[in-house]
C-alpha cells in the first residue's frame, strides 16, 4: 500500500490494541520501503505528536493527551528509531542525504520531548566515560600497567 499516512495509523493502531507485533512490522515496512516510508513516518511524527506537544506551553495534561491521540507512546518511538538507524547504517545507498538530515532533526527534538529516548549507537556515553576515567585513574596511581 503506498498510502504510507494510512499505513502508519493503521500499524500503530493495529499495535496499540494488540492485534500486531509493532516491533517485527516497522522493520518489515522499513525494509520493503526505504526512504518514502522515512519521510511519511518524519510527517506523521511531526504532525502528531513534535508539533503539538511543542504547542502546548508544557502542560503535562495535554501533552499526555497528545501522545495518546497520536498513537505513539515513547516505546513505539524508540523501536522506530531503533529500526530507522539500523536500516540506514545497513543501506547507506538507499536513504539520502536530505533523509539523514531529516532524521537527526527529528531524533533532536524527540530527546527534548521524551528524555529517555536513545539510539543503540551510544547506549550509554556516561557508563563508557566512568571506565575510562576509572582507568586512567589506576593508570595514572601505579594500580595497573599498560600490558595489564
Amino acid at each position: 500500500c503506498k498510502d504510507y499516512n494510512f499505513t502508519i495509523q493503521l500499524a500503530l493502531l493495529a499495535a496499540k490494541r494488540d492485534f500486531l507485533h509493532f516491533e517485527r512490522s516497522i522493520e518489515k515496512m522499513i525494509q520493503a520501503e526505504g526512504d518514502p516510508l522515512f519521510h511519511a513516518l518524519f510527517k506523521y511524527i511531526y504532525a502528531n505528536l513534535i508539533i503539538p506537544i511543542e504547542n502546548s506551553n508544557a502542560d503535562l495534561k495535554k501533552r499526555e493527551e497528545i501522545v495518546e491521540r497520536s498513537l505513539l507512546s515513547e516505546e513505539r518511538l524508540q523501536i522506530i528509531v531503533d529500526k530507522l538507524i539500523k536500516f540506514k547504517d545497513q543501506n547507506p545507498d538507499q536513504v539520502d542525504f536530505i533523509t539523514h538530515k531529516k532524521f537527526e532533526e527529528i531524533y533532536m527534538r524527540l530527546v527534548k520531548i521524551f528524555s529517555n529516548i536513545q539510539t543503540e549507537e551510544h547506549p550509554n556515553n556516561e557508563l563508557i566515560e566512568e571506565k575510562g576515567n576509572e582507568y586512567f585513574q589506576q593508570l595514572y596511581k601505579g594500580q595497573k600497567s599498560v600490558e595489564d
